[in-house]
């Protein structure tokens, strides 16, 4: 009998430490992806700032400004 319950008790800590696991493992896929997300934005953000710098010279330079 106290066999059985030292397995089951076992069994449970096993199981909690394999949800912190799968858990931690989760929020940190989860923060890499946001990184990687953020940096995507950030280059989107880049460029869009490029490109309105580029037309903003372009149309100085018809305007003879």
């Amino acid at each position: 009998m106290v066999l059985i319950i030292i397995i089951y008790v076992n069994n449970i800590k096993s199981r909690s430490l394999q949800d912190k696991k799968e858990t931690a493992r989760k929020e940190l896929e989860h923060k890499r992806r946001q990184e990687i997300e953020n940096k995507v934005i950030d280059s989107m953000a880049a460029i869009m700032k490029d490109r309105v710098l580029f037309t903003q010279k372009i149309m100085a330079g018809y305007t003879g400004a």
